[in-house]
């Protein structure tokens, strides 16, 4: 499947395509480990024509542990195989009280993504997007995996979504029966046909340090 590497450059390795049919492999997104003495490579599968294979680097494998990012690059002699069963739960990560279920994975059928919370959350996050393509989904379907954990209730975790188009009342108005101690309210929120404004929470938004 994969023959000798041809070429290393910042960010990218182009290996000899040893598949005869090169349209009917199903490697396209799939990760790959350059092995050497030195540890393992993660990759991922970019390109492919009939000759070459285009990888592109993710990240390494550190005393069993995955770090994203690469600080060197494989040498010209390092073996090149498919990612094991164990560096993909590595990679996917385990449901445990630090991290929560993300969704399953749309290349390893059977593997869902479990993300380290305080990982994800500690850094900017940010959905794109075209309209209709799911983005408020996604979000909604974040928040409703980390407010159900099976592990933990979720204590001191404050949210404010600004949504224009009340697209996540039906999404967040139950999250107290999951734990009582989730509380909701939406500004601004309907009673007896009227529209009001909780102005209590204007007056927090508004507020300046």
């Amino acid at each position: 499947m994969f023959g000798k590497i041809m070429y290393i450059g910042e960010s990218e390795a182009h290996v000899e395509n040893l598949i005869k049919d090169a349209n009917a492999a199903d490697l396209m997104n799939v990760n790959v480990i350059f092995e050497d003495s030195r540890g393992c490579i993660l990759g991922e599968v970019q390109e492919i024509n009939s000759d070459v294979i285009k990888i592109r680097f993710l990240g390494e494998y550190i005393n069993g542990k995955y770090v994203n990012g690469v600080l060197r690059k494989p040498l010209l002699s390092s073996k090149i195989r498919m990612i094991t069963k164990n560096e993909l739960t590595e990679l996917v990560g385990t449901y445990s009280a630090s991290s929560f279920v993300l969704g399953e994975s749309a290349i390893y059928k059977g593997f869902n993504i479990y993300p380290s919370i305080n990982s994800l959350f500690s850094n900017h996050l940010a959905i794109f997007g075209n309209s209709g393509s799911g983005k408020s989904c996604g979000v909604a379907r974040i928040v409703q995996n980390l407010f159900s954990s099976m592990y933990q209730v979720q204590y001191n975790a404050n949210i404010f979504i600004f949504d224009a188009f009340g697209e996540y009342k039906n999404a967040f108005g139950k999250l107290n029966e999951i734990n009582s101690n989730y509380l909701t309210g939406f500004n601004p929120y309907e009673k007896n046909g009227e529209i009001y404004f909780n102005q209590r929470w204007l007056m927090i938004i508004g507020e300046k340090e």
